[in-house]
């Protein structure tokens, strides 16, 4: 079916025991699908270098209206013409972002330092405590944004 996609269509849609797919009239290869469990969501079909057919899911409706969802898949359909590889883009900043979740001063101090420090140091929790003390502000803060000019500042600043 092919019809100029807007929100009073993704609304009107329903899934009857199948998948819906609705493919606009305006942008190539953009499409609006209804999964059989009702997920909504916009897409954007390609060709990778190797000749395959990709889709490239854009987001979910209503969390992103129709007008964004274009936006986007017209950027889209400029980054896939210009020869980017926007699957592993898009995997590439979900990994940055779980990095910075994961990566912080807290978590490498609990997964590794604080069993380090315990099984070989003497004052091992008085060292821990000092750390979490002194670095307070810092627990949450993601190791990659941690940098000599912080370290410095934090040194001038000390009594």
């Amino acid at each position: 079916m092919r019809k100029k996609l807007s929100r009073n269509v993704a609304r009107s849609v329903r899934a009857n025991g199948t998948d819906v797919v609705i493919a606009d009239t305006q942008i190539p290869r953009f499409e609006f699908r209804v999964r059989r469990s009702g997920t909504r969501i916009w897409t954007h079909r390609y060709r990778n270098t190797e000749g395959w057919q990709r889709r490239y899911i854009i987001g979910r409706f209503p969390g992103l209206n129709a007008t964004a969802a274009r936006q986007l898949a017209l950027a889209l359909a400029v980054d896939v013409a210009s020869g980017k590889v926007v699957q592993e883009c898009k995997k590439a900043l979900r990994d940055e972002g779980v990095r910075k979740r994961e990566g912080t001063l807290r978590n490498f101090i609990e997964s590794r330092y604080r069993p380090w420090a315990l099984g070989h140091l003497k004052s091992g929790t008085f060292q821990l405590e000092r750390i979490e003390a002194d670095f307070k502000a810092w627990l949450d803060k993601p190791m990659i944004d941690l940098n000599t000019w912080l370290l410095e500042g934090w040194r001038h600043r000390r009594p």
